[in-house]
């Protein structure tokens, strides 16, 4: 008696599984992502590292729904030798930039960063000597509800994860 109500369970609990996962797959089927699922402004952080910089960032992104991107954040990167905080600006106005959102509601963005001290004085950190830090790259993934996003650098020698929620 003991083995027949065990494996009824087992069973109901495998088919209540089954038909949960069938209940996830039917939201992916009825809700696919596009460019137009990241529209709008969304609080952003970010924590992690940079080569040997630790990074810890916080701002507002703004979307247009058609894959570009502008941003304005804090951060602290430590240790660094400018004045902090520092302000980064955050666009995909070059040429390649910009998001790419998949049907399974990930995607990918490549962007540039403009970096001033917190007196607005330009850092040198790119290439050059200029104060832009081109080709930063994430890769995300958005919730069902296309508010929250969670997000992981892609860029060569970053790790660094972060969410942004929708405002």
């Amino acid at each position: 008696m003991k083995n027949y109500v065990l494996r009824k369970n087992i069973t109901t609990l495998a088919l209540s599984f089954i038909g949960m996962l069938n209940g996830i797959e039917s939201a992916w089927a009825v809700s696919p992502c596009t460019n137009s699922s990241l529209y709008g402004s969304y609080g952003y952080s970010e924590q992690g590292t940079s080569g040997s910089i630790g990074i810890a960032e916080a701002g507002i992104i703004t979307a247009d729904g058609r894959g570009n991107l502008r941003s304005e954040a804090k951060a602290i990167w430590s240790p660094f030798p400018f004045e902090q905080p520092l302000t980064l600006v955050f666009s995909t106005t070059a040429p390649g930039e910009g998001y790419t959102i998949n049907p399974n509601c990930t995607g990918d963005a490549i962007f540039s960063v403009t970096v001033t001290d917190k007196n607005g004085i330009p850092v040198p950190i790119g290439p050059n000597g200029s104060n832009v830090i081109p080709n930063r790259s994430i890769h995300f993934v958005i919730d069902l509800s296309k508010v929250d996003i969670k997000f992981v650098s892609t860029t060569p020698d970053t790790v660094a994860t972060g969410n942004l929620t929708k405002q």
